[in-house]
């Protein structure tokens, strides 16, 4: 499987409360900008088989775009798991559930929340939680060759600031 890893763009300042917090929406900027990346990425006619994204408004929206742009909208599902907060392997037990359920996805996209995509990305390619990966907003990085089992592993092809993407 190959994984692709968005994490959310720009969106609204963040709150103290948590559920103001975790309601904020994408700004207008955040929003443009990720339907750029959202481009780039069709361009590249990446056929996901699979979207996943955290339910909070910001990586749904995210999500969104992408999913549009790719003209599958269709694939597009929602975990909890992908919500702030949450350990990487309750990500990776998800993926390996996908694959138990039906025909393991060849190639899934995630969007999400940071630290958490960083620590995913860290857990799948080096195999502990500390590799020192920071995914800016509107970044994506690509695993390829994921296995779930017996133990997660991949190799990391790409790490790409949403700059990086800009206009090509």
């Amino acid at each position: 499987m190959d994984l692709y890893i968005l994490r959310h763009g720009k969106a609204a300042l963040h709150v103290a409360d948590p559920v103001q917090d975790a309601a904020r929406p994408l700004t207008r900027a955040g929003a443009k900008e990720m339907q750029s990346i959202a481009r780039w990425i069709a361009a590249r006619g990446i056929a996901f088989d699979l979207v996943v994204t955290s339910p909070l408004p910001r990586a749904r929206e995210t999500a969104e775009i992408v999913a549009r742009a790719c003209g599958i909208e269709d694939r597009l599902v929602e975990w909890i798991e992908l919500a702030q907060g949450h350990d990487p392997g309750t990500v990776v037990a998800k993926l390996q559930d996908e694959c138990e359920r039906e025909a393991c996805p060849s190639t899934v996209m995630i969007v999400g929340h940071e630290p958490g995509l960083s620590i995913l990305i860290s857990h799948i390619v080096a195999g502990h939680n500390e590799a020192g990966i920071v995914l800016k907003k509107g970044g994506v990085a690509r695993i390829r060759d994921v296995a779930i089992s017996p133990a997660v592993r991949g190799e990391l092809t790409w790490l790409l600031t949403p700059g990086m993407m800009r206009g090509g």
